[in-house]
């Protein structure tokens, strides 16, 4: 299973995204600098921010799924046990 650790970290990346986001739109908005380069890189880092969670959420789902599966097992175990035990 998942340690509550992985979502903290999931957390914490967008987090630090949100940062960026916010960050370079205040940036954008100071005439020291080109809008429109803030604005690409405001756009790439919403790209990079989205590549991320896909990888992440999609190893995250996978495990999940296997250890839900593992559980499932268990359970169906013990319930055939639990009624072959009962007379």
């Amino acid at each position: 299973m998942l340690r509550l650790k992985t979502y903290e970290h999931l957390l914490s990346i967008n987090t630090g995204f949100e940062l960026i986001r916010n960050a370079l739109g205040a940036m954008g908005r100071q005439s020291l600098f080109d809008r429109k380069e803030v604005a690409r890189l405001e756009a790439w880092s919403e790209e990079t921010r989205s590549s991320i969670n896909s990888y992440l959420t999609g190893v995250i789902e996978s495990a999940e799924t296997d250890a839900a599966g593992r559980l499932y097992r268990r359970r169906l175990e013990r319930e055939r046990k639990d009624e072959a035990a009962t007379p």
